[in-house]
């Protein structure tokens, strides 16, 4: 004779404490979980909330702890809005600030700050400057994907759409 741990057991051979369970659908609001949720080394639960400064990785990062869903939802809303876009606005100016301190790379006289690329990829010859509609073009040069080097002066806007066209050099 072989077992089914699935199959349904006959009414009449359940267990006593088996048979007095009501089981209730998962679907139901008021279902209790069978098992509860994972908790930390000190036996909480926890919610984290992350608010990053930007996309960049020198971007401040405010990170808020609750006990739970509700205790963290509390402490961004309601009374604690404002408190929490001041708290945002000094880690942003912090953060600014401390970025600003950066010195980066040591550089040598004639090398540009600009990392894996060389002085003349991102200065234009002499020095030239020229300007578009949107402000100062940047000075571009390198290969194409088809192979073909190009330099010249690229609009600076932001949108491709809106960009001017490029100006370049031979």
């Amino acid at each position: 004779m072989t077992f089914d741990p699935f199959a349904d057991a006959p009414a009449d051979s359940a267990p006593a404490d088996e048979a007095q369970t009501t089981t209730t659908s998962p679907w139901e609001d008021n279902q209790v979980p069978s098992t509860p949720p994972a908790t930390d080394q000190s036996g909480a639960n926890r919610v984290r909330i992350t608010l990053k400064g930007g996309t960049d990785y020198d971007s401040p990062w405010v990170t808020i702890d609750g006990v739970n869903v509700p205790d963290a939802l509390n402490q961004i809303t309601g009374a604690n809005a404002e408190p929490l876009k001041d708290l945002l606005d000094q880690a942003a100016k912090v953060g600014s600030y401390f970025s600003s301190k950066s010195t980066g790379a040591a550089v040598s006289s004639g090398q540009s700050a600009q990392r894996g690329k060389p002085a003349a990829a991102i200065e234009a010859p002499n020095g030239e400057e020229r300007f578009c509609k949107h402000g100062q073009m940047v000075w571009k040069s390198g290969t194409s994907a088809k192979g073909n080097a190009y330099k010249g002066f690229f609009c600076s806007a932001t949108s491709r759409n809106e960009q001017c066209k490029p100006e370049f050099v031979k």
